[in-house]
């Protein structure tokens, strides 16, 4: 199986990324990787001939401050290149850990969108007091209406499906209150669709102040608040962190008592540790694209670089395809009765 690789995306490309992509070939003796990169790089770190490397020479890097415009002028960015890979089926999947806009921009030019998806998410693994769920969307898109918020929903749902195997899994759409009548527009109609839906398990609105008890399964939001959340969720964990180091360590006899707790904190803190889990995958795109966050270290890459195999052994892409389908057909055939109804009026 062959992945094709970002080696120039990324805060500490292309020396983390290569060191990633070693392991991950270590790993798996299985594993090809299709390597985008500078010259240069790739001269520095492959230099040597490998039957399971190909090597591909990337002229541009799309920064990370870089307008999704300018993709178009860049086609021989390494994600362009990365991903022109999976759309001529070089490779199977992607792996990036450089500018999400990017790569999603990238994803929807060439290999597009699946069937019935008019924008896709980006999921997030969000650790609560009840486990791991999932939110989306977390900074595709920032303007979503409500048509948008309900294909997150089905594709929220079938993922966590796949991942847990849990048959109806618990959605929930995030609002200022829990009452149907709370939130702005765009949420009030989501609501009401979410309602009537018979396909999906929507247990109602939740407010932010709930999310950590993780009293659900898919966390449906926009863009634009869901990457806040996130962000924000980072900022909390990292400062309460700090502030536990401060004050345990802050006099010689808390110091004794730290030395007792610190495998318990050091768990805690896996939980928020985005490099076990390695990348999340693009939902709603026709082929497998693989985002890593942007401080990713080897480990971060190398993880990622698995998840994107296992994702293909899954046949990840026929199994969203086939829910949002069956999705779409229910809806199509409750529409077409209305219209039958209305029409005989």
């Amino acid at each position: 199986m062959k992945i094709a690789l970002d080696l120039m995306g990324g805060d500490h490309a292309p020396e983390e990324i290569a060191a990633g992509a070693k392991l991950a070939l270590a790993d798996d003796p299985e594993l090809e990787l299709l390597i985008v990169g500078s010259e240069e790089a790739l001269a520095k770190y492959f230099p040597d001939e490998d039957p399971r490397i190909e090597k591909v020479v990337s002229r541009s890097v799309m920064a990370m401050d870089e307008s999704v415009e300018n993709l178009r002028k860049k086609k021989d960015s390494s994600i362009y290149l990365a991903t022109e890979a999976v759309a001529d089926h070089r490779a199977a999947a992607v792996v990036s850990c450089g500018s999400t806009a990017a790569q999603l921009g990238a994803a929807v030019l060439l290999i597009g969108r699946i069937k019935g998806v008019k924008r896709p998410a980006i999921v997030v693994p969000f650790p609560t007091l009840n486990g791991e769920k999932l939110m989306l969307d977390s900074g595709a898109v920032a303007d979503a209406d409500a048509s948008n918020l309900m294909d997150f929903a089905v594709l929220g749902n079938a993922y966590y499906r796949m991942i847990s195997g849990v048959d109806r899994p618990e959605v929930v759409l995030l609002s200022n209150g829990s009452e149907a009548h709370k939130g702005n527009a765009v949420v009030r109609e989501t609501h009401r669709l979410l309602s009537e839906s018979e396909f999906l398990n929507f247990k109602g609105n939740i407010e932010g102040r709930d999310i950590m008890e993780g009293n659900f399964d898919v966390l449906v939001t926009d863009g634009f608040t869901g990457n806040v959340v996130m962000k924000v969720t980072e900022g909390v964990a990292m400062g309460l962190f700090h502030l536990i180091k401060e004050e345990i360590t802050a006099t010689t006899s808390r110091k004794l008592g730290a030395a007792l707790v610190k495998p318990g904190l050091k768990a805690i803190a896996k939980r928020f540790d985005y490099s076990t889990v390695g990348g999340m995958p693009l939902l709603g795109i026709r082929g497998i694209s693989l985002v890593c966050h942007g401080s990713s270290k080897a480990e971060a890459v190398r993880n990622g670089i698995k998840g994107a195999v296992g994702f293909v052994k899954q046949d990840f892409i026929d199994v969203l395809s086939r829910e949002v389908a069956a999705y779409k057909g229910k809806k199509s055939t409750l529409n077409t009765i209305m219209e039958k109804i209305e029409r005989k009026r």
